[in-house]
């Protein structure tokens, strides 16, 4: 509004000086002729002027001395809302058009109490940008396998495509076919995947529940509806997360997951035990893996009938392939299926398999 009034008045002045610059120049005697028209444009132009220049003195001190802003800030803050207004005027297209590009963010978030940088890639949904002031949206974290980082893992970001599960294209496929609810994806990269273990005083446990996960929330408009999945051994983690933590993740899941059944104090049959009552809070743990993979079938075939013989909503699928992205590839459409399905289904009760 202030631009606005500011533009106004320089116009009007300005139409002011050359009236009054022409008919000075033919005659001063005109102003009695007039009817002392030109001798009020003289006055509107004095009396304009200071407001003009105050006008011009607030906008100056609001843009470069107010808040403490600089010319730098100034220019950032107009690059952003620049690139908001191309980023609505996209999705707005797209939208019409039938079709979305998957937006993946990929930041580095520096941790305090882990005293080191954590790589962050979050999928953002279609018509977040539209609806990120009005709208919360749920959340699901992919964790990876030991010995990787999530750049080989679940998204598609400047990386091979045979070594990413697609995660990003699978559920804006889903989201545009009214599959599933709208949800932002979060993919964490922490190196040697101990994600609970604590390694060389590296507690990423704590770091990821008090620290990174209210980060990403916050910035993200989260609604508090989480689920949390992984592979191979970030699937051992993840329904660590959900067994543990039942408050804060209400749906975990797990592709080709490797459970430890062997050890007494890791295995997470182990650990469902020790919180049995935190399973009764979950709405479900979904699990996956290749037909192929005879490391891990046995123990998912463990853990999955002590969970239904508990009477705890839960699914296991097996599919074509081994330990390997052929796999992986299509959980996050199952896995995103079983927690946030936009449609109702009425599905058969899960029968124990021997």
């Amino acid at each position: 509004m202030a631009l606005i009034f500011l533009y106004a008045s320089v116009k009007v002045l300005t139409d002011k000086v050359k009236v009054i610059g022409c008919n000075m120049k033919i005659n001063l005697k005109k102003i009695k002729e007039t009817k002392y028209k030109d001798f009020i444009n003289v006055m509107l132009f004095f009396a304009g002027l200071p407001l003009l220049i105050w006008v011009i003195s607030v906008l100056t001190n609001y843009f470069f001395l107010g808040r403490e802003r600089t010319i730098k800030e100034n220019i950032k803050i107009v690059k952003n809302l620049t690139e908001n207004v191309a980023m609505v005027h996209r999705e707005i297209f797209h939208k019409k058009q039938g079709r979305y590009n998957p937006r993946v963010v990929e930041f580095n978030y520096y941790s305090e109490r882990l005293k080191d940088y954590i790589t962050i890639n979050v999928y953002l949904p279609p018509g977040y940008i539209l609806n990120q002031h009005t709208k919360s949206y749920p959340i699901v974290y992919y964790l990876h396998g030991a010995f990787d980082g999530e750049k080989d893992h679940w998204f598609t970001v400047d990386r091979k495509e045979s070594k990413s599960a697609h995660a990003e294209l699978s559920a804006t496929e889903m989201i545009m076919k009214n599959d599933i609810k709208e949800v932002i994806m979060v993919a964490l990269d922490e190196p040697g995947g101990y994600f609970t273990t604590v390694k060389k005083g590296r507690d990423f446990e704590k770091a990821f529940l008090n620290e990174i996960m209210p980060y990403i929330e916050s910035t993200f408009n989260a609604s508090g509806e989480r689920a949390i999945t992984g592979l191979s051994s970030g699937g051992y983690y993840a329904i660590y997360f959900a067994v543990k933590y039942p408050k804060l993740f209400q749906h975990g899941g797990a592709t080709s997951g490797s459970f430890f059944l062997g050890s007494k104090s890791r295995s997470i049959l182990t650990i469902m035990k020790k919180y049995r009552k935190n399973l009764d809070k979950l709405k479900g743990l979904y699990f996956d893996m290749g037909n192929n993979d005879p490391g891990n079938s046995h123990s998912n075939l463990i853990i999955y009938n002590y969970l239904i013989k508990n009477k705890i909503r839960s699914r296991l699928d097996f599919v074509e392939g081994g330990h390997s992205f052929q796999v992986w590839r299509g959980h996050p459409k199952r896995f995103l299926k079983f927690c946030f399905n936009a449609k109702p289904v009425t599905a058969k009760d899960s029968k124990q398999i021997n």
